[in-house]
């Protein structure tokens, strides 16, 4: 029987908790998956998995032993851990007992873009993954990761994106290189802007557009202001604006 990982000293525990460190993801090319669901869509959508530390949590539901079972079926290195070690190592308050180290995906960009959102410095890393999410929802071609935005291989991020980093182009770039694709593939610009000349609901959608989201606090930056028009969400009710991932979802 395979030993048991009973030490936070052991050297994959220690490179679990390297990776925690944006520098060290970048230099990797990899990232932290953690519970069931995202462990199932990142399999689901070929993700290539380095190794899997599990505990008997993993084990307790009916989901998460198949899991381990297709995990093993596709000679992904699994090794069963302490729950105290996996405690230790976990980004969230109720560990699952399930954590892969995958490498980061690179999906390239389509030939040709119809929907495109692009987010200006959104710090959040659970707006950041909700933005990702409800993108992939919508049929967005990719999602233009513009200066300022947070890193999208942290934990918390894939979390709440649910698998979308396999599935969807996410592209660091320059305000220039966005600019530039817009024009190449002829994307009408939107700035959505708190208060934004059109409504929402005076824009044609159906023509191919570029979303541009401001971060949560600031809005919009003179960078992304000049992208394009702004457009602006009407609300009959005393708020103000909205948060950004929520607002990107009614967008």
């Amino acid at each position: 029987m395979p030993e048991i990982i009973s030490s936070a000293s052991n050297p994959k525990v220690r490179y679990v908790r390297r990776l925690g460190a944006r520098s060290f993801r970048a230099r990797e090319g990899r990232m932290v998956l953690e519970g069931v669901r995202l462990v199932e869509e990142a399999l689901a959508a070929g993700a290539v998995f380095h190794f899997v530390l599990f505990d008997e949590r993993a084990e307790h539901t009916e989901r998460g032993r198949m899991l381990l079972e297709r995990l093993a079926a596709s000679s992904v290195a699994l090794h069963r851990s302490e729950p105290s070690v996996m405690t230790a190592i976990s980004d969230t308050e109720a560990p699952p007992g399930l954590l892969a180290v995958v490498s980061q995906p690179r999906p390239g960009l389509p030939a040709k873009l119809g929907a495109v959102l692009v987010l200006d410095g959104v710090k959040d890393p659970g707006n950041l993954g909700a933005c990702l999410r409800t993108a992939l929802a919508a049929g967005v071609g990719a999602v233009l990761l513009a200066p300022g935005t947070a890193d999208p291989s942290a934990a918390k991020v894939a979390r709440a994106a649910l698998g979308a980093h396999f599935l969807l182009p996410i592209v660091r770039v320059s305000w220039s290189d966005a600019r530039e694709l817009c024009q190449r593939h002829e994307l009408a610009v939107w700035v959505a802007d708190a208060r934004g000349a059109r409504s929402c609901y005076e824009v044609d959608w159906r023509r191919p557009w570029a979303l541009v989201m401001g971060g949560e606090a600031e809005g919009p930056s003179e960078s992304a202001m000049a992208m394009g028009a702004t457009v602006r969400i009407p609300m009959p009710g005393p708020t103000e604006s909205l948060n950004v991932a929520a607002a990107a979802a009614v967008l």
